[in-house]
């Protein structure tokens, strides 16, 4: 059976009563006449939230319905909320914040164990999914087409196209008679292979005390997500093992990372992103988003300014998915055919944009680790500016040590 529907109706801010305002009987001087108390305004209200699934059609108020009027459930019955399944993310209106409330209000990072997870999430999971079900889908196919490799050694995306970035397919080049139109065509996700090991001659174990060669063990059976400009793009790796200790380790590591960059910089500047714990932030984001913060933009400014980006991005799709239907208005209603809607940014595309939080915290772990690069650069800048204390008084071999 399914559940009583019901709806959540808010008051008109306007017909609220002002602050301070005496909300009791006002006491009025001796021989006076006290005033008639005002009429009650009848406010119009309306829904807020829709939930779909329901056998009962959501009440509707009228502009001559009050506070005593609204009882959108029979007497002596409880309002129960639908399950998790049987609610379509897509169907589900809320409001959305403010693109640029000021308020940073984006995603943390998920808490989904992605070194044991096997299965990819199900559409009736969270919007906030770290692999929404199309980009599994895309990530399965490109593992076996581009990331196995050939008889050099080398991934076939490397010795075949010569890249480390897999080719996409626009959808709009696709045939406009064609009668299998989806979504999935238009979010079209992108992805970085990187797989380094065969690149460079060898690489030692990165723990300490261990002298071991590393070697590929299989590979990585969940892509990494990085956030970029107006979208997100997915790593796919490697995993690599020592022969001696027996330690695994991601192609992406951030040890790996850091004894590539010495022995082989031209090798490591090909990655595009610095990584957090689930996810990351591609490093040409990173290095505006470092000018954002020293030109007196907040991290909350702009974490609504990247959701103002991806959102955009995220219409645009949606404008192109409509005029691939439209293109083929004649054929598809010769063919009798029927087209999915395009969903939500929170919904089917999975979109997901940082909060101001986390991008604080990203710049600051960054800002750390290179303050050995600060402070040298910092010592051995010429001694131009001489600060003193309340005092006035500086010692005289700083003096001395200067002339």
């Amino acid at each position: 059976m399914a559940p009583p529907a019901f709806s959540f109706v808010l008051e008109d801010p306007s017909a609220k009563r002002k602050r301070g305002r005496p909300t009791g009987p006002t006491k009025v001087a001796s021989g006076s006449t006290p005033s008639p108390e005002p009429p009650r305004k009848k406010v119009q209200t309306h829904s807020r939230l829709t939930l779909p699934h329901t056998s009962h059609p959501l009440p509707v108020t009228s502009p001559t319905d009050t506070d005593e009027d609204l009882n959108p459930l029979p007497d002596n019955t409880t309002p129960t909320l639908p399950s998790a399944t049987e609610i379509d993310p897509d169907q589900l209106i809320v409001e959305e914040p403010e693109e640029f409330g000021g308020e940073g209000e984006g995603m943390e990072e998920e808490t989904i164990d992605e070194e044991n997870a096997t299965q990819p999430p199900t559409a009736n999971q969270s919007a906030r999914s770290s692999i929404p079900p199309y980009v599994h889908t895309q990530f399965l196919y490109n593992k076996e087409k581009y990331l196995v490799r050939g008889p050099d050694g080398l991934p076939l995306l490397y010795s075949t196209h010569h890249t480390f970035w897999v080719p996409q397919k626009s959808p709009i080049l696709r045939s406009p008679l064609s009668s299998s139109i989806t979504p999935e065509e238009f979010f079209n996700p992108h992805f970085f292979i990187w797989d380094f090991l065969p690149l460079i001659p060898s690489m030692c174990c990165p723990k300490v005390g261990c002298q071991g060669v590393l070697c590929r063990r299989g590979y990585r059976e969940r892509p990494r997500r990085v956030v970029d400009m107006n979208d997100c793009y997915w790593l796919m790796g490697a995993r690599y093992s020592c022969q001696t200790c027996r330690s695994s380790f991601s192609s992406w590591d951030s040890s790996l990372l850091e004894k590539l960059a010495k022995n082989h910089p031209d090798l490591a500047a090909e990655f595009p992103a610095y990584l957090t714990h689930r996810s990351g932030i591609d490093k040409r984001l990173f290095i505006f988003m470092s000018t954002c913060f020293s030109s007196g933009m907040g991290p909350k400014q702009f974490s609504d300014a990247l959701r103002v980006q991806h959102k955009e991005r995220f219409d645009f799709l949606h404008l192109q998915y409509l005029q691939a239907i439209y293109n083929g208005g004649s054929f598809h209603k010769w063919q009798n055919l029927t087209f999915r809607p395009f969903g939500t940014f929170n919904g089917a595309y999975c979109g997901f944009v940082p909060s101001a939080s986390w991008l604080r915290d990203l710049w600051d772990d960054r800002i750390e680790a290179q303050s050995p690069e600060i402070e040298q650069y910092t010592s051995m800048l010429p001694l131009r500016i001489l600060g003193m204390d309340h005092s006035h008084q500086v010692r005289y071999s700083m003096f001395l040590s200067y002339w």
